[in-house]
């Protein structure tokens, strides 16, 4: 307990030391709690300056992102598009397939044809045949479903992208506001002209925070959607069999 009452004493002297004798480290270590842990009211007004001159790097630096993630999105757009067109495929051969199958069956419904059926290099009794029905109706219809959630998911990404778009020219805008405020600033103007520069340089920082939070790209690929896909039970997979041959 003695040692710890030392230590503390001696970290006070420390602190009064610097603050006395070495205000350059004082000021770069104030500076590093505002601009890390935050800025009050009664901070910005203490230093207007050092505060717009914060807002204006911070700007700057998400700024600097957006070229960047307007060309992640575009990439992203594109392999999501090429991973939309093969699963559109893969559906549409399932569905081929599945055509061709019920035209079989119809034939041996009809008495032109009887069990077992020709197909493809194959024979299959009619509980075979059943099964790969089911086979391929399971298949046509995850990919379906991959199909519909990747096109959801880019007109989601599109509108996104139009945002942040639309984001890099507000940004330009503020950006030029914020270095006119600042060259205003070190003007040595009233208080309360500084006081309307806060405000301003305040909602700008909220704009800045608020809009950060879109630059991001959660992507999801066709192999993850169709591993998504529930799998369906056994009289759930024989009613679509049933459905499908009979319609």
């Amino acid at each position: 307990m003695k040692n710890l009452a030392l230590t503390i004493v001696a970290g006070l002297v420390l602190v009064l030391l610097i603050y006395q004798f070495a205000p350059g480290i004082w000021a770069n270590v104030d500076k590093t709690v505002r601009d890390n842990i935050g800025w009050t009211e009664e901070a910005k007004r203490q230093d207007p300056i050092r505060y717009l001159e914060y807002i204006l790097n911070k700007t700057r630096s998400e700024y600097t992102k957006i070229d960047q993630y307007i060309a992640e999105y575009r990439t992203a757009i594109r392999r999501l598009e090429k991973e939309r067109a093969k699963a559109q495929t893969k559906a549409d051969a399932a569905n081929g397939l599945l055509n061709e199958l019920k035209t079989l069956y119809k034939s041996v419904q009809a008495g032109d044809l009887a069990w077992p059926i020709e197909f493809r290099g194959g024979s299959y009794g009619e509980s075979q045949f059943k099964t790969q029905i089911g086979t391929l109706l399971a298949e046509r219809d995850a990919q379906t479903g991959v199909v519909d959630k990747l096109a959801e998911k880019l007109h989601r990404m599109g509108k996104r992208l139009d945002k942040i778009r639309t984001a890099r020219v507000e940004y330009t805008s503020k950006l030029s506001v914020l270095e006119s405020d600042l060259a205003v600033a070190k003007a040595n103007v009233g208080s309360a002209e500084l006081d309307e520069l806060i405000g301003k340089a305040d909602e700008i920082l909220a704009y800045v925070d608020e809009s950060s939070t879109d630059f991001e790209t959660p992507l999801r690929s066709a192999k993850e959607l169709l591993e998504s896909e529930s799998n369906l039970g056994d009289n759930e997979r024989q009613e679509k069999i049933n459905e499908f041959l009979g319609g």
